[in-house]
């Protein structure tokens, strides 16, 4: 799908604690920070058609896991982008469409929104962005709270 026929009130990609990623239905692109300095030549990138290892050599790595969908590995790319590994997976015949995340167990995005774009206008889909904007914000000061709260009481018990 062409990039200027996509909803920008529709999350087609996500975050995850490698990095960032999106989608178009042949590709997903993920970005994934290594930091300032780093050559293409200290980078390891291996795919393969239902796993992906990313790292730097030497160290840990830093994705290893099993894809949500099979890949093209032929078709995989991987450029340096100043500090951030730039890696292009091309979406096997046999995947769906769309993601839900990258590697299993990475936070998922709902793909029942991207394929409602098709057919929503962006009037709407705004609306339904600020509306879920606005409940993640709430949950997320509600969980602050509570964790504020929690380490308030654990300071009064060793207190007394």
């Amino acid at each position: 799908m062409p990039r200027d026929t996509r909803s920008r009130y529709v999350d087609y990609g996500g975050k995850a604690k490698w990095g960032t990623w999106d989608q178009t239905e042949q590709e997903v692109i993920l970005t994934v920070p290594v930091g300032e300095g780093v050559k293409g030549r200290e980078v390891s990138v291996e795919f393969k058609v239902g796993h992906l290892k990313v790292g730097l050599k030497g160290k840990s790595l830093i994705i290893d896991g099993d894809l949500y969908q099979h890949i093209v590995p032929d078709d995989c790319t991987w450029l340096m982008d100043g500090p951030n590994v730039e890696i292009t997976l091309s979406k096997s015949a046999s995947s769906e469409t769309w993601w839900k995340n990258v590697v299993q167990g990475d936070p998922e995005i709902d793909v029942k929104k991207i394929e409602g774009a098709k057919y929503l206008d962006d009037s709407i889909l705004k609306k339904i962005k600020e509306k879920d904007d606005a409940e993640k914000a709430e949950k997320e000061r509600l969980e602050l709270t509570e964790e504020k709260m929690e380490e308030e009481g654990a300071s009064n018990e060793t207190s007394h």
